[in-house]
């Protein structure tokens, strides 16, 4: 009868000699192997389904031969000694077994890092962990050598078959095989429920992962107790238990649901899921009396150990015992999906899918309408429903429905019956209900998605208690009151994504690789609905063309309009979220879609709706809750640009009066700090007076680099109120202008500056203004290199200047054609009219204005090669503007005395301008400085250092576009590389010079810089040759 140790039993009968039955042995022994039923039936050249109905003792006269072959395919393999395999359990005390010998290794650190290796089967673990298990926090300093030692002694004990690896990093794994170790075999049963096609073997693979258990996991050894593998299998055992039972209750198999989970009974003496099934079952079983006691059993422990009374889900269970109700047969829990279907043509976010789905947890994606929440939870549930095989639930909370939000209660009703709740079991409280739904979800691994919550409240009844599942909650307002909730601000598409989503909804023949088809992302703010809608239209209209369906969207006034079709519209999605918005958030919303600038502030948005900025920052922040403003950086809030469309789409729907008020606001607030902030870059000039009223609260600036950030901060702004007041608020759009010209002149903005003052130039109708601003216009152009355009405002300015009597304006004037004279090399045009400058000054009173005018005979007298006479006038400059407090005067004189003295000298007063231009904010003193300090340092053997200095120098002149500056600083640097032997950078800097000073028509600079390149030797070499 007996084959040997291990082996089963050569007989036809189905009960071996020690009276266990053929079919329970024909599992244990295969659960042994780690074998699968579909391989057992292979190796023994048998049917899948024959294995099945012998296991479940559905057949009651097997075939002998099947019987045998069966026998044969479950012994040891030829050759092998029966019972030598090597056998190492931890789901219980730990066992070990080797050459079918029990081995007793007790408490001992060998027996613990045995435990410790076989909770991680075939994984690394790492030294510092077994150190840890082994010694807690104080380990010998030999710890080492002993970890050694005792896996050496683990190898002599185990013998060849199951031997603890050395791993690459430092650390041990102990490599084997189902039939070796018994996590390994739990783990394959489980993955076999999960893969069963049916109710029944999903149940009997269970049955075969629970079998694998002893008792809690290393019983005996307290060290491992706290261990998170320890842990985890314990909420595995717990989870397929729990699994089982459901299965085994709703095949009506009771008394095996009871054997089971009264054999854990006792390793989760509180457990509610655990004891209301094994209620039930008893149920099922006819035993009545005994579900009644266990449920009084429990009672009693709650109320002594926690102080609480039995859940929901206890309670129901009792009620079923009392009505003497068998639970009826039902589906398996999690055998549904009740998500709704995925998208079509999903695209993209693929690092919200890594981060979305790295764990199990409560994520929270939010976003504004219409940018894809939904779309992206249902598609990663369908993606990944087999990581969920206990279900895929969903919930639409409908906050944005036409009957408001959905009740927590009811959310969880439909939540319990796709659990397959029956609905008298459902209780009619909440927080019964929320109890049950907890209790269902300890130990799943299930995924819901709560689409469209309404905020913290309804939410939070529906998380789950513990871990194990994923549920992600889609939300336009921000869900920051759930600790539990990791929150995924989803914005729109790239803009390659959009443009692929659009091909694919409307068909590359549609799309055909046109060009325009990017406009049409972009025109859509590359958000997933619109595009999707306009990708639905082209589509469906055979006669429209990329480029007619990209011109019906560029008028900003009929875009949402065309973005709608059928049942979905993008203007309709943003009005649910404007309806869910109390009246002061409405009205906010209401004005900022009449502000012309791209973002805003909290000062500028209290100006707009004419309370505090405390007050405005707290509505702003609330749109930003819902996801109808966005924040790009702190402080700043930016529409998204279809809904600017809406919020002004839907304040022209309503009466003027307030638009018109709070524009008057907003044009008098910007002009007014605009002019503030003026005031503190250059205080010694007069200025015209703004006009309107200043604003009630505005941001103050006690530092020049204060009013620089805010002026930084709000330049596209400031360019955007200028061309907005231009239309109907002239005065304000010239004064605007005129106060900006020196935040532009000293930050180098030449494509706002040129722009602005075109513009103010084309509304201005005072002719004291029209002069200042040509005069400024000149300026810019005089920056950019365009000389002749420089000269030719300046003239008209000056025409302007005597018709108005205006002195100090013609001192002005003539001050600035000095510098432009200067730089084109007309040297004594240039005297005339610095020396014409200072005398009008000196006539009109005013010092600063004669210190700058010095400053330009400095300049001049340098550009001519007289440096005594430049250094002089340099230093005159210098003293008077320091006199009269004029920072901005004693920064270029400084730069320019660094340009004329001694080397030793030079360097003083360059890092003394560099000084005041830095502290100024002003990038174009700051170059100057620094192609000064290159040129000093060079000069004093510095070369390398002189390098980096003329680098900067010339990306700054870059910057704030002074093309005669670059040529200077470019011309240096490539004199330095020349001298570091970097002979072909040279060449190339000294060739970019001379194409810069002949695109500016500066003729001297030309010959400066040709020479330079003539001194190259591989220059001089061709021209040899």
């Amino acid at each position: 009868m007996d084959t040997g140790r291990g082996g089963l039993p050569h007989t036809e009968t189905t009960t071996a000699a020690a009276g266990e039955p053929f079919p329970a042995l024909l599992r244990r022994r295969r659960a042994e192997l780690g074998l699968t039923q579909a391989e057992l039936a292979r190796r023994a050249g048998v049917s899948v389904r024959a294995v099945r109905y012998l296991e479940q003792g559905r057949t009651r006269n097997p075939r002998t031969a099947s019987v045998r072959q069966l026998i044969a395919a479950l012994e040891p393999e030829p050759g092998t000694p029966a019972g030598s395999t090597t056998r190492v359990g931890v789901l219980g005390p730990l066992l070990v077994e080797v050459r079918g010998e029990q081995q007793h290794l007790g408490d001992t650190r060998g027996a613990r890092l045995l435990g410790l290796l076989a909770l991680q089967p075939n994984r690394p673990v790492a030294v510092a962990d077994i150190v840890e298990v082994l010694w807690g926090s104080r380990p010998p300093r030999s710890h080492g050598d002993l970890v050694g030692s005792a896996v050496r002694r683990l190898r002599a004990l185990l013998g060849p078959q199951l031997r603890p690896a050395t791993t690459g990093r430092g650390g041990y794994r102990l490599e084997g095989t189902p039939e070796q170790l018994d996590v390994l075999r739990f783990e394959a049963r489980l993955g076999e429920a999960k893969a069963a096609g049916d109710r029944e073997s999903a149940f009997r693979a269970l049955d075969e992962a629970m079998a694998c258990w002893r008792g809690p996991v290393l019983a005996g050894h307290p060290a491992l107790h706290q261990h998170p593998a320890v842990a985890a299998l314990s909420r595995q055992r717990l989870s397929a238990a729990l699994a089982y039972a459901d299965a085994g209750i709703a095949l009506g198999r009771h008394a095996e649901v009871v054997d089971r989970l009264e054999a854990m009974r006792d390793d989760e003496p509180l457990h509610e899921g655990l004891h209301a099934r094994l209620m039930l079952a008893l149920a099922g079983s006819g035993r009545q009396a005994a579900a009644l006691a266990l449920f009084d059993d429990l009672h009693t422990r709650l109320a002594t150990e926690l102080g609480i009374e039995p859940g929901p889900e206890v309670r129901a269970a009792q009620l079923h015992v009392l009505r003497q109700e068998v639970p009826p047969a039902g589906r398996v829990f999690g055998s549904s999906n009740y998500l709704p279907r995925d998208a079509d043509h999903f695209v993209g976010r693929v690092a919200e899918t890594v981060r979305l789905t790295g764990g199990t947890a409560v994520y929270g994606i939010c976003g504004m309408a219409g940018v894809g929440k939904t779309a992206l939870a249902v598609h990663l549930g369908h993606r990944f429903a087999d990581r969920f095989p206990d279900g895929q639930l969903f919930a639409d909370l409908h906050a944005h429905g036409p009957d408001g939000p959905l009740a927590p209660a009811a959310a969880l009703d439909s939540l319990l019956r796709q659990l397959g709740v029956d609905g008298a079991r459902i209780p009619e409280r909440l927080d019964q209900r929320a109890a049950l739904w907890r209790s269902l979800l300890v130990g799943r691994n299930a995924l819901v998605v709560l689409d469209d919550a309404a905020g913290a409240a309804q939410v939070r009844p529906l998380l789950p208690g513990g871990t194990g599942s994923l549920v992600l909650v889609t939300s336009r307002a921000r869900l920051t009151s759930l600790d539990a909730v990791t929150t995924l601000s989803l914005d729109v598409l790239a803009p390659a994504e959009a443009v692929q989503l659009l091909t694919r909804v409307a068909g590359p023949d549609r799309t055909g690789g046109d060009p325009a088809v990017a406009e049409i992302a972009r025109l859509c703010g590359y958000l997933p609905l619109a595009l999707r809608i306009a990708a639905a239209r082209l589509r469906d209209r055979p006669l429209w063309t990329v480029a007619h369906l990209a011109g019906l969207l560029r008028d900003e006034h009929r875009r949402l309009a065309e973005l709608s079709t059928g049942d979905r519209g993008v203007g309709a999605a943003f009005t649910l979220s404007y309806r869910q918005l109390a009246e002061p958030q409405q009205r906010l919303f209401r004005l900022l879609g009449g502000f012309p600038g791209p973002d805003i502030d909290a000062w500028a948005a209290a100006a707009i709706a004419g309370c505090g900025p405390r007050e405005a920052e707290r509505l702003l922040e609330e749109l930003v809750d819902v996801h109808l403003l966005a924040q790009p950086a702190l402080g700043r809030y930016r529409f998204h640009d279809l809904i600017r469309d809406h919020a002004r789409a839907t304040g022209l729907a309503g009466p003027a009066a307030p638009r018109d008020a709070a524009a008057s606001r907003v044009f008098d607030y910007y002009l007014h700090v605009a002019a503030r902030a003026a005031d503190v870059l250059e205080p010694t000039r007069k200025r015209f007076p703004p006009a309107g009223s200043p604003p009630a609260h505005a941001p103050e600036f006690g530092t020049e680099a204060e009013a620089l950030a805010w002026l930084e901060a709000e330049r596209p702004n400031l360019a955007a109120i200028a061309a907005a007041a231009g239309r109907d608020r002239p005065g304000h759009c010239w004064r605007l202008v005129q106060t900006l010209w020196r935040f532009y002149f000293v930050r180098g903005h030449v494509d706002d500056w040129l722009r602005t003052h075109r513009l103010a130039l084309g509304v201005v109708r005072d002719p004291v203004a029209e002069a200042e601003l040509r005069k400024n216009l000149g300026l810019g152009h005089w920056r950019s290199g365009d000389f002749a355009e420089a000269v030719g405002q300046h003239r008209r300015a000056l025409a302007l200047d005597r018709a108005n009597d205006d002195v100090w304006g013609q001192a002005k004037t003539h001050n600035h054609l000095g510098f432009i004279h200067a730089r084109g090399g007309s040297h004594d045009e240039a005297l005339a009219h610095h020396r014409t400058a200072a005398e009008l000054y000196r006539a009109a009173g005013d010092r600063c204005g004669e210190a700058r005018a010095l400053v330009g005979l400095g300049d001049l007298h340098y550009h001519a090669g007289r440096r005594a006479e430049s250094a002089a006038d340099f230093r005159r400059g210098l003293d008077l503007a320091h006199e009269v407090g004029d920072r901005w005067g004693e920064a270029l004189a400084a730069i320019g005395l660094g340009f004329t003295a001694a080397p030793r000298d030079a360097h003083r007063h360059l890092e003394r301008g560099l000084e005041y231009a830095r502290e100024a904010g002003d990038r174009w003193g700051e170059s100057m400085a620094l192609t000064g300090l290159g040129m000093v340092r060079h000069a004093e053997g510095e070369s390398a250092d002189a390098a980096n200095v003329l680098r900067q120098a010339v990306t700054l002149t870059q910057e704030v576009g002074d093309r005669w500056w670059e040529r200077m600083a470019t011309t240096a640097l490539g004199r330095v590389q020349a001298a570091l032997g970097k002979d072909a950078e040279a060449v190339v800097l000294h060739e970019r010079a001379v194409r810069l000073a002949r695109e500016a028509g500066d003729e001297a600079g030309e010959a400066e810089a040709s020479a330079a390149l003539a001194e190259m030797p591989v220059v001089r070499s061709k021209r040899g040759a």
